[in-house]
């Protein structure tokens, strides 16, 4: 699927037209999704579609669904809800990968087959040496996704255990998309 609208975006720049101009401002592609499962729990994430513009926000869709036979269960983790997110600049230098968590042993209760919504939250620090420092200090306080343009990744990963006490063995999963930015 990228590979089709960078494909696309190439034709038109060789056409003399810029990605804007070919695509126009309501551009979209087809929705990306991916899905991870391990018998106990299934991770769900996506985009409307594989197409976003620069600036704009962007709606990361996430769920999580207990899939065990108990009828309830209280998740224990370090995120509550117990998925955490990362972000990739695929061909540039701008990742959200290092994910900070100041909560210990959250707790989350789930009811079987009901898939709780996990909004998309940013985590992340820098130092005020950093060049890009007024970057992610703007995009840190933006509780909005807004991404420069670009090939990107999004990932949620789960990360918990099947008792309250976060003394289980860890359950994880982890899903994600890629999508293209475009000006």
């Amino acid at each position: 699927m990228s590979l089709r609208i960078v494909m696309i975006l190439l034709a038109a720049a060789a056409a003399g037209c810029g990605p804007s101009e070919t695509l126009g401002p309501e551009a979209s592609g087809p929705p990306v999704t991916d899905t991870a499962d391990n018998g106990h729990f299934r991770l769900a994430i996506g985009l409307a579609s594989g197409l976003q513009h620069a600036g704009a926000e962007i709606q990361v869709r996430t769920q999580l669904t207990y899939l065990g036979q108990v009828a309830s269960v209280v998740v224990g983790s370090n995120w509550s809800p117990p998925v955490y997110f990362q972000l990739e600049h695929l061909d540039g230098n701008r990742d959200m990968t290092d994910v900070v968590s100041l909560l210990m042993c959250e707790r989350t209760p789930l009811n079987s087959g009901v898939a709780i919504d996990v909004p998309f939250v940013k985590s992340g620090g820098f130092g005020e040496d950093d060049p890009d420092a007024e970057y992610w200090r703007t995009f840190l306080n933006d509780p909005q996704l807004r991404l420069p343009a670009g090939h990107w990744r999004v990932s949620a990963h789960f990360q918990g255990t099947l008792d309250d006490e976060c003394r289980g063995p860890a359950q994880t999963l982890s899903a994600e998309v890629t999508f293209l930015v475009v000006p």
